[in-house]
């Protein structure tokens, strides 16, 4: 599902492969804004998915009365954004529910706290009586949240893949499908062994190499934290990789250069973090690309290495910019 320069999000759309002729259908990869869209179609549908996630948060007898999607609101002098901001009512109370969705990315500063911080503005502004912040994820995923991570309600993705597997519908096997896969693919990816991992880094540097049109290359390791990709443009203190566990291409920009980043505008499909000094130490550019299997045949995922090289060319004109713009630190603006 290839990404453009136009677009911040993976166009949901069929694709075939060199199969096509043989009507062979390729896989959906599920990625965490499919999963925000995910969530808000089935908040306005009318097969009863609102009232049943109403319940599991605590609202039983609550039904949505309207959600939006990638809500930003600024709250004590910072950025944020709500992946899914749904007003739950019960014709007395209305609550206003912010989802936080995970797949793989990691938790920005204060993630947690700043929901609640933006929940606390709805509530102060009227729109609601009070307020719940939700985290969804795969079960794996929620095992490594930080204990003091203040999310009101947590909601596992295999509860959501249950909840449509009761259904005999295709709209309902469709769903189950698209939430099977992507559980599957994020548990191997938590369990893929280092003789994998350097087998697949091997393809991979095997298949930069045989592409003479790309000037770039990858030095092979077994380090399931990510790839690195060499390009003669990437000077030092700059790098780029692709962090498969994550499910992201990040362009990080670390030492002389932190600062700069400032002055160069977001564009669609790319998202970024901000150095503040403190916790955040380099100024990171990143495009979200599908999760590959690294147990699994590097030939069978080209439709994913396709994805990520788009990334890789996405992130590369930024290089120039950067390095050029004035030194400016400020406080980290994260929109992810």
């Amino acid at each position: 599902m290839p990404r453009t320069a136009d677009s911040g999000f993976v166009r949901t759309r069929h694709l075939f492969t060199n199969n096509e002729r043989l009507g062979i259908m390729t896989s959906f990869r599920m990625q965490e804004r499919d999963l925000d869209l995910f969530i808000l179609e089935e908040l306005h549908s009318d097969n009863g998915f609102d009232g049943w996630f109403g319940e599991r948060i605590g609202l039983k007898g609550f039904r949505c009365r309207g959600a939006e999607h990638s809500v930003s609101a600024k709250s004590n002098a910072k950025w944020g954004e709500t992946d899914v901001l749904a007003l739950y009512s019960d014709n007395v109370d209305t609550v206003a529910v912010l989802i936080e969705d995970k797949i793989a990315a990691d938790f920005t500063e204060r993630q947690a706290k700043r929901y609640h911080e933006r929940g606390a503005d709805i509530v102060r502004s009227g729109m609601a009586q009070r307020y719940l912040t939700v985290l969804v994820a795969p079960s794996v995923y929620t095992t490594g949240v930080p204990k003091d991570d203040p999310w009101d309600k947590t909601l596992i993705m295999e509860e959501l893949r249950d909840w449509f597997a009761k259904d005999s519908t295709a709209h309902a096997g469709w769903r189950t499908s698209a939430l099977s896969e992507c559980l599957v693919r994020v548990a191997k990816s938590k369990s893929v062994g280092n003789a994998e991992v350097r087998r697949f880094s091997e393809a991979f540097a095997s298949f930069l190499q045989q592409q003479t049109n790309l000037p770039f290359s990858h030095k092979i390791t077994g380090d399931k934290w990510g790839f690195i990709i060499n390009a003669p443009d990437i000077p030092q203190n700059v790098q780029l990789a692709w962090k498969n566990g994550k499910s992201r291409v990040d362009l990080t920009f670390s030492g002389p250069h932190v600062g700069k980043a400032h002055h160069v505008p977001a564009l669609p499909g790319i998202s970024r973090r901000l150095a503040d000094g403190v916790s955040l130490k380099s100024d990171i550019f990143g495009v979200e690309v599908p999760m590959v299997d690294m147990s699994a045949d590097f030939e069978g995922q080209m439709e994913v290495i396709a994805e990520v090289m788009a990334a890789v060319r996405l992130l590369l004109p930024l290089v120039p910019q950067v390095l050029a713009a004035p030194h400016d630190l400020r406080n980290a603006v994260d929109l992810y």
